[in-house]
Formats: C-alpha cells, sequence, structure tokens
C-alpha cells in the first residue's frame, strides 16, 4: 500500500466517523424534542381537565 491510498483510506474513516457522530447526535436532539413536545401536551391535557374539573366542582357548590 503506497502513501496516497493509506491517507485516502484515513480520510474517508475520518469523514465516515464524523458523519456517523453528526448522525447520532441529529438522532439524539431529535428524540429530546419529540419527548419534550410530548411531556408539555400532557401537561396540557392534564391541565384542562382539571380546569374543566375545577369549574364544574365550583358550580355544583354554588348551587
Amino acid at each position: 500500500m503506497n502513501k496516497t491510498a493509506q491517507h485516502m483510506l484515513l480520510y474517508s474513516s475520518i469523514f465516515i466517523i464524523i458523519i456517523g457522530i453528526s448522525l447520532f447526535l441529529l438522532a439524539v436532539v431529535l428524540a429530546l424534542t419529540v419527548f419534550v413536545a410530548i411531556k408539555k401536551y400532557e401537561h396540557y391535557k392534564h391541565r384542562r381537565l382539571s380546569r374543566k374539573h375545577r369549574r364544574r366542582h365550583v358550580v355544583k357548590v354554588k348551587r
């Protein structure tokens, strides 16, 4: 194996490693975003339900 082939192999392997790391980071960021969005939606849904429940409860107490 001559020097140029070794350099090409080295550069291509470094390139592949960089692409792999960036894809991994992208997947992690995407997963975190989806997780946070789901948590916020569940929190909002729970708040809406409890607010409705509170309103009904107050109406019942007034009567």
